[in-house]
């Protein structure tokens, strides 16, 4: 069984999916929405950590691991996590600061695996399920960018999945772009910087 865990840390907000009948017609998938600054800062930036990340925060958040061990953290198990999630709240002194609710989503409707390619200082891209991005980094003063426009997102994602291996050995964000238009891709590209 997987997770995927999504945060928005301007809002202190973060959602774990289980993945288990993910994109399957018909089925559901269960949603723990956690809203609360403590949990962007702290408890799902913990659930994606690699083994040093989480190693190197002990010390900033003790709260954290006196009340779960940090492998219970690194579970993929939608229901140990929510034990977990459920136990911190429990024990938490400042709990009241978030909050857990569960619900159901259609499976179609489930997070997309993020999609990241590029060459470091020169270009970067990404497709999930909010479509395609594609951005220059080698020209401060015209920053080149491409977004999916004119199609479904959806669409534009199962489009990226398909070329995506010949889109992370392109060398420039024009020959990822020309790429994925190839494929069927609709891509507006336009200057970020104005």
């Amino acid at each position: 069984m997987t997770i995927h865990v999504k945060v928005w840390s301007g809002a202190g907000n973060g959602c774990i999916t289980d993945m288990t009948n993910a994109h399957k017609r018909g089925k559901k998938c269960r949603v723990a929405r956690l809203h609360g600054f403590r949990v962007s800062a702290v408890v799902l930036d913990m659930l994606s950590a690699t083994p040093e990340q989480v190693e190197a925060r002990k010390g900033k958040t003790s709260y954290v691991l006196e009340c779960n061990p940090v492998d219970a953290i690194k579970e993929t198990d939608f229901d140990a996590i929510l034990d977990v999630l459920r136990t911190l709240h429990a024990t938490d002194i400042e709990s009241k600061n978030w909050d857990i609710t569960l619900e159901e989503i259609r499976a179609i409707d489930a997070p997309r695996p993020k999609l990241t390619a590029g060459v470091t200082g020169v270009w970067g891209g990404e497709a999930d399920e909010t479509g395609i991005s594609l951005s220059a980094h080698n020209d401060p003063y015209n920053e080149w960018t491409e977004i999916s426009l004119g199609q479904s997102k959806a669409r534009a994602y199962e489009i990226a999945v398909k070329v995506w291996p010949e889109v992370m050995k392109a060398k420039t964000v024009h020959e990822a772009g020309d790429i994925l238009r190839k494929a069927g891709a609709s891509l507006h590209g336009y200057c970020a910087i104005d």
